[in-house]
């Protein structure tokens, strides 16, 4: 949403995420500021309810941006250790391939399937 993943790492125990740059730490200040500023400001016009719903709806923002960059950080991570393993250590020998070999096939892959498109 808006936060990108080089800017975090994994939290080591629980759930969440560390910045390890400046651009993490931006976005970690920003969210403070987004949360806690408009919360007090209603709260000191005496809007408990509105202050409470504010908060609310921005911890649950934050709690979707920081599910998407732990999701994008695990598909990338997964991701690449599949294209080195695949690099590394190539076919292997006791599966059958089944149109592996055959010309104007291409290979395409999406996030969760690898596909074979045979050009007529």
């Amino acid at each position: 949403m808006f936060g990108s993943p080089d800017w975090f790492k994994p939290k080591t125990i629980g759930w969440g995420l560390t910045p390890v740059r400046w651009q993490g730490w931006a976005y970690t200040l920003a969210w403070i500021s987004v949360i806690a500023a408009p919360f007090v400001l209603l709260l000191m016009r005496d809007q408990t309810m509105e202050s409470f719903a504010w908060l609310a709806v921005t911890m649950g923002a934050l709690f979707y941006d920081v599910r998407d960059i732990l999701r994008q950080k695990k598909v990338g991570a997964a991701g690449s250790e599949t294209m080195l393993t695949a690099t590394a250590i190539g076919p292997d020998k006791d599966v059958l391939y089944i149109g592996d070999n055959e010309p104007g096939v291409s290979q395409h892959a999406t996030r969760n399937y690898a596909l074979h498109l045979k050009k007529a």
